[in-house]
């Protein structure tokens, strides 16, 4: 009680701080005596707290208090971070767009400090070039998306100056990710730079600081990148040689998980540093490449230009120049690209090759055959850009002068690559032009079987009895010149007849169209079938495969070869699903959840040429661990390949089968392998329905649309049977479709008859 009404005397501090610890005891014991009748009446005046009043006069107590103040700033806390969870780094996460990029400052002398990053030089002048830096694109049409700038490192060059290496982030909605393509980020920091047009020097200045506008460089990169580089990550390293003449050992180990890993080595001042490589792989450098030719085209004159370290991968940063000149304004210059081809730049970037000619952008694609990129213009300055973000497959063209009024010779037909094909094989039924631009809206050609004039391609050899004197169907074992219509026996000869592959009959000399055909068996006669023709049979489909990532069912497969499948490309694309190590292929199951064999995954191979956006090529090969069981037969057993001339005809029976969704609305995935019986159409009406169809992609479906592939089917088999109980061949690769089962827009596969060379040879 003393103490309770203590606090409300009023002792003089002077006297305090003089007193001894025995004055002190008097002196409070005087105190309380003095006051002790003022605190009696007050505690008979005082009310005491009830209810609530109580309860808040109790938590107001010092003790209580501290605690509840802890409390409600942990609450707080948990607050704060779970918004900026969600409006920020969770943001960032989902819709961050990352970019890598260099300049040079010119006039500023490079010092030593610069290269350790924890000095007061470096953190000074990052500071101000990072202020400049951000002051560009805070001023900018994207200055809503743009985050930050990081610096990451100073260095030097022959060219004098600070080369600067930085990153960029920016937050970008779905719909705004055109706003910040590489190109468009790019162009605005040099367009900030301001030059002097007189002197014609490529230095002008950004807020004071000289940069050199041809030094800039921006390119987008992937969010692993730029996490892999950043500080704290365990991919990258910073080592210092101390002490002259000492070895600082470098090690790059594959756990640090990245593609590309930042170590920055440091040597005293005045000394340089001597990198021995112990064990390496020759791989492209990443360093800028240049070259500059130019090339006078003379008429029938034809040279060749390559990409930089050609046959070698191309750098992720590279830049060529080709100036080309004919000596008539009657001729244009002409490149044969081989594997390659130019097509004007969409709102999209380019990602394999930026080409500038004479002005006008264009984009790179791989493909599998030639074309041909014409410029009908005197001069020609074609300036290319690798822009693939780690080493890309080369390219090479072959270059000539052209007639600009005539670009095919007389009675040749202009294909849509480019090519020139005579008329005469417009309409034959074989893809001359590579892709099918002289065979697309052409009438079905009339039967001639009065043998006064040859018979259409379409017709000869294709196993069916088209005439009825049968001329169509003789000397089909007759060698023949070789095209995408006649079989191609191992010895190389051709020979006219069309699915020679397995069919049980010896027709090249050296019997090799009947090797390696213990694959499409039959099901054995008398089985039995469910009612409806929905659910499969046991040992129906033994070539069918359930492949399950991180055990889901995710896509299908076919079985090839005892220890490969084939599947669909877009199956793998992500960078999650590229991992053989989390997939799993179910072999010899009817039902989800009792395979026959559980395999894992040791390679993914997918097609080199596959595109992304486009679905083509979309054709992968995977290679079992270990080979499956033999004991398994016939649950498990390789569909055949056809051969690349093999024909889908009317008499043929095609089944697509799958696990996946039996429509657009259902939820829930069957448990009983599905089957449905489709038809193949012809390539003219599957472009017809769906436009810019690729040569490599067929149509297979029903008019009223109720049989089709879904999702959960991708990557599974269309698998199409000879007629007269012949053997199952692989005909397509379940790839993409307008919804599921929708009337007139059938389900679209990769042609297998297009991969089949490239099949066997990565199981052979």
């Amino acid at each position: 009680m003393g103490s309770e009404c203590k606090e409300s005397g009023d002792v003089d501090s002077s006297q305090q701080d003089a007193a001894s610890v025995a004055d002190v005891s008097v002196e409070v014991s005087t105190v309380d005596h003095t006051l002790k009748k003022p605190c009696r009446k007050y505690r008979r005046t005082r009310r005491k707290p009830k209810g609530l009043s109580r309860l808040w006069a109790h938590l107001l107590s010092v003790q209580h208090l501290a605690v509840i103040i802890t409390a409600v700033v942990f609450v707080l806390v948990v607050i704060l971070w779970s918004v900026l969870w969600v409006f920020i780094f969770r943001h960032e996460g989902n819709s961050g767009v990352y970019f890598a990029g260099m300049f040079r400052v010119a006039n500023v002398e490079f010092i030593p400090e610069y290269r350790q990053a924890e000095s007061h030089e470096f953190v000074s002048m990052a500071t101000k070039i990072q202020h400049v830096v951000s002051g560009v694109y805070k001023m900018s049409s994207v200055a809503r998306l743009y985050k930050h700038t990081i610096i990451s490192d100073l260095s030097t060059n022959n060219k004098g100056g600070v080369l600067v290496h930085f990153w960029m982030v920016f937050e970008v909605p779905h719909l705004k990710s055109v706003a910040v393509c590489e190109e468009c980020v790019g162009i605005i920091l040099r367009d900030s730079v301001h030059t002097n047009l007189k002197n014609r020097s490529s230095v002008g200045y950004i807020l004071g600081l000289p940069v050199d506008i041809d030094s800039i460089l921006v390119n987008a990169v992937q969010r692993s990148d730029y996490s892999f580089n950043a500080a704290g990550s365990q991919c990258i390293d910073k080592l210092y040689a101390s002490l002259p003449v000492v070895k600082v050992p470098l090690n790059i180990f594959s756990s640090w998980g990245g593609v590309r890993c930042h170590v920055k080595l440091t040597a005293m001042p005045g000394f340089l540093i001597r990198l021995t490589v112990a064990s390496f792989q020759i791989e492209p450098s990443d360093s800028a490449s240049v070259c500059v030719s130019h090339i006078a085209s003379q008429p029938h004159v034809t040279g060749q230009i390559y990409s930089p370290f050609h046959p070698s991968l191309m750098p992720p940063h590279c830049f060529c120049t080709w100036i080309f000149q004919t000596p008539d304004a009657a001729l244009g210059v002409a490149l044969l690209l081989h594997n390659y081809v130019l097509k004007p730049k969409d709102m999209k970037g380019c990602e394999h090759g930026w080409w500038r000619v004479n002005e006008v952008i264009f984009c790179g694609t791989y493909v599998g055959h030639e074309s041909v990129f014409r410029i009908a213009e005197r001069s020609a300055e074609v300036e290319f850009r690798c822009t693939s973000q780690s080493a890309a497959q080369p390219f090479r063209a072959s270059y000539s002068s052209y007639n600009i009024s005539q670009p095919c010779p007389e009675n040749h037909f202009l294909c849509s690559t480019g090519l020139c094909v005579d008329k005469s094989r417009r309409c034959d039924g074989l893809d001359d032009c590579q892709d099918e631009s002289d065979e697309v809206f052409c009438s079905r050609p009339n039967k001639k079987c009065d043998g006064s004039s040859p018979l259409h391609p379409l017709f000869v050899c294709n196993g069916e009895m088209d005439c009825a004197n049968g001329l169509d169907e003789t000397n089909c074992t007759q060698e023949t010149s070789c095209s995408a219509v006649s079989y191609r026996c191992r010895s190389g000869s051709c020979i006219r007849k069309k699915n020679a592959r397995c069919d049980d009959v010896a027709d090249c000399q050296d019997g090799s169209d009947e090797h390696d055909c213990a694959c499409g068996l039959p099901v054995p006669p008398g089985s039995p079938r469910i009612v409806g023709g929905t659910d499969s049979e046991e040992g129906e489909w033994p070539w069918q495969v359930s492949l399950h990532f991180s055990g889901h069912l995710i896509c299908g497969a076919s079985v090839v070869s005892s220890d490969w499948l084939v599947s669909a490309a877009h199956c793998f694309g992500k960078d999650r699903l590229s991992d053989p190590r989390r997939w799993r292929a179910h072999l010899g199951a009817s039902t989800q959840g009792s395979p026959g064999h559980v395999a894992e995954i040791q390679r993914i191979v997918v097609h080199e040429y596959y595109d992304p956006q486009t679905l083509d090529y979309d054709v992968a090969l995977l290679r079992l661990k270990r080979a499956w069981p033999a004991s398994l037969g016939p649950l498990v057993a390789p569909v055949c390949l056809p051969g690349a001339s093999h024909a889908v005809t009317a008499r043929h029976r095609c089944w697509v089968t799958g696990w996946g969704h039996r429509s657009e609305e259902d939820k829930s995935l069957p448990s009983v392998l599905q089957k449905a019986q489709v038809s193949v159409m012809s390539q003219t009406e599957c472009k017809k329905t769906y436009g810019p169809v690729s040569p490599h992609m067929l149509c297979a479906g029903v008019p009223s649309g109720e049989r089709d592939a879904c999702r959960g089917d991708s990557g599974g088999p269309l698998s199409c049977r000879a007629p007269g109980r012949g053997r199952w061949f692989l005909i397509g690769i379940v790839s993409w479709g307008a919804g599921c089962g929708r009337p007139h827009l059938p389900g679209v596969y990769a042609r297998v008859t297009k991969f089949t060379s490239w099949i066997y040879d990565h199981i052979s």
